[in-house]
């Protein structure tokens, strides 16, 4: 063709090529995570809808509803089906905090600027991107597009290309975000901003134990239409409840700290109902499962937990460590990070509640991964 279309002729230009090129390596990059599986041409067809959607938006900062919306559909159903390793509760909690997250940015910024600072097309790929990856990645997906975002602009700006006075599209951000999630593993990314607890939780996972995480059950209970927004709502007034009908989380966690008898009140209410919810996702285990309970405050709760569990494992850091990871998570200032801290059981209690204790701090995940199964064997008496 000599570089040129076959029917009218035109030149082709190199920018078709480049695309294919990336597109055919990471179809690759998809081989080589996932090995030779069906999975991996689901994921392969995940990320050439990823290339397609950001060459797109960034020429027109438009993202297509017929690429966003088939890949969010898609991402629930291969969560029902279980052909990937995001659960459906994931994907569906994923693709809610995904749309809603940057939903509530942009009217944030609307009502405060009165202008509209990013396209409703950003918040259908985030949800997408949630039903593939999972809730959990959401808050990783949106801090590594905002980094990508600063160096891309710092570049465009220094090479004089930046589009002044014109909107430059978050898409292809949040796209090469979710890459990068992707091919680093879920594990390793936990490993860098999360929890220790989380990371090993989703390990435990992956050898076969049913989870039972008593953090999602508590942030369902205050979302939207929880069950504990009436309680809430007649406990603490309509205050309390945002505009959207969630807990509103900061007023909720300003009055605790000022009132320590309104967090006994909010635990009063709140710790039946995960109670409850947590034995109806157990009861969903299969007879040959263990089930674990992934309980942040399992100490504190006395024997409301201890006597549902066999053997209590906590994973522990050193207190600074602890700090700056709950600060990276939540983008809360180090004071009330701290001041939630001392609200729990000093390190030394935790320490001597636990049957086994896994130190996620100085080591590699393939080194953490091996603790986990170590304590896995000893559950399952092997080896």
């Amino acid at each position: 063709l000599r570089g040129k279309c076959s029917a009218c002729q035109a030149p082709i230009s190199v920018r078709y090529p480049l695309i294919e090129l990336a597109t055919g390596a990471l179809f690759v990059a998809c081989w080589w995570r996932f090995g030779e599986q069906p999975s991996t041409l689901l994921w392969c067809g995940f990320v050439a809808v990823l290339v397609a959607a950001s060459a797109i938006d960034w020429d027109t900062t438009l993202l297509p509803d017929n690429l966003t919306l088939p890949l969010l559909w898609a991402g629930l159903l291969v969560a029902v089906l279980g052909w990937t390793d995001t659960s459906l509760p994931d994907a569906v909690w994923g693709a809610i905090a995904g749309y809603l997250s940057l939903w509530s940015v942009y009217w944030l910024f609307k009502l405060t600027t009165g202008k509209e600072g990013m396209g409703f097309g950003d918040f259908k790929l985030l949800a997408a991107l949630g039903a593939w990856l999972g809730w959990t990645m959401i808050l990783p997906i949106v801090l590594g597009s905002s980094l990508i975002g600063a160096i891309v602009g710092i570049g465009l700006k220094l090479s004089a290309n930046l589009r002044e006075g014109r909107y430059v599209p978050y898409g292809p951000f949040l796209a090469g975000a979710a890459l990068c999630v992707l091919f680093a593993g879920k594990d390793q990314v936990m490993s860098w901003i999360g929890s220790g607890k989380s990371t090993v939780s989703h390990m435990l996972v992956q050898l076969g134990a049913h989870l039972v995480d008593t953090d999602a059950i508590s942030r369902a209970l205050t979302a939207p239409g929880g069950h504990a927004i009436e309680p809430i709502r007649q406990a603490f007034g309509a205050d309390m409840i945002n505009a959207q009908g969630a807990m509103d989380r900061a007023r909720m966690r300003t009055l605790a700290f000022a009132e320590p008898t309104a967090l006994q009140q909010l635990e009063a209410i709140l710790h039946p109902l995960i109670g409850q919810q947590a034995d109806l996702h157990a009861a969903q285990a299969t007879p040959d499962q263990h089930v674990v309970y992934d309980v942040p405050l399992l100490v504190e709760s006395g024997d409301r937990w201890r006597n549902k569990v066999d053997h209590i494992l906590v994973v522990d850091c050193e207190p600074e460590t602890q700090i700056a990871r709950v600060m990276i998570r939540s983008g809360w200032p180090r004071e009330a990070v701290e001041k939630v801290l001392a609200q729990q059981a000093q390190r030394e209690f935790r320490l001597a509640a636990a049957d086994h204790i896994i130190l996620n701090q100085g080591i590699t995940l393939e080194q953490l991964r091996a603790e986990v199964e170590k304590v896995w064997r000893l559950w399952n008496n092997v080896g």
